[in-house]
């Protein structure tokens, strides 16, 4: 899912990458807060796929994986 930010916040944010070097990682007009948190942990944290998935139809999951996940199951 892409951020939610207005042009008032990408405004801002121009002062801040002007200033001092900050790490992409960080930057939340192209990263949302999970993308962000992988990026700067990258390699020290693991990541689960849940394959069962008890309270939802398998076609509202195989959507889901389509479109979030890369078409894994």
């Amino acid at each position: 899912m892409a951020p939610i930010i207005t042009q008032d916040d990408k405004d801002a944010l121009v002062d801040v990458w002007t200033g001092d070097p900050v790490d992409e990682a960080y930057d939340y007009v192209v990263l949302s807060l999970l993308a962000s948190v992988a990026a700067v942990f990258e390699g020290d944290i693991s990541e689960t796929l849940l394959r069962e998935h008890y309270r939802s139809h398998p076609k509202n999951i195989g959507f889901c994986n389509t479109k979030f996940y890369e078409g894994k199951s």
